[in-house]
C-alpha cells in the first residue's frame, strides 16, 4: 500500500500531470495501473488517477496496434 500513499502525495501537488506518456509503451499511468496484478492495489491506484482527472480517452501504443489490425479478417 506504500505506493498508493506516495501516489496520493504526488497527485496532491498543484498542476500535477496525471497523463504523462511514457517513451517505451506510449502509455499513461492509467494504462499501466490497469495491468497491475494485485487487484486491491490496482483498484486503489486506478481510482486515485481517475479522481485526479486522468484522461480515459488516450490510447496506448498497444491500443493503436489493435485498431490498425482490427479490420483484417482472420483466416483460420
Amino acid at each position: 500500500m506504500g505506493s498508493v500513499i506516495v501516489l496520493e502525495f504526488i497527485l496532491a501537488v498543484e498542476n500535477c500531470d496525471v497523463d504523462p506518456i511514457n517513451r517505451l509503451e506510449k502509455a499513461t499511468p492509467l494504462h499501466l495501473a490497469v495491468k497491475l496484478s494485485d487487484p486491491d492495489v490496482r483498484f486503489d491506484i486506478v481510482s486515485s488517477l481517475l479522481d485526479a482527472g486522468a484522461n480515459t480517452k488516450y490510447g496506448s501504443a498497444f491500443d493503436r496496434h489493435l485498431a490498425e489490425h482490427s479490420d483484417r479478417k482472420m483466416n483460420c
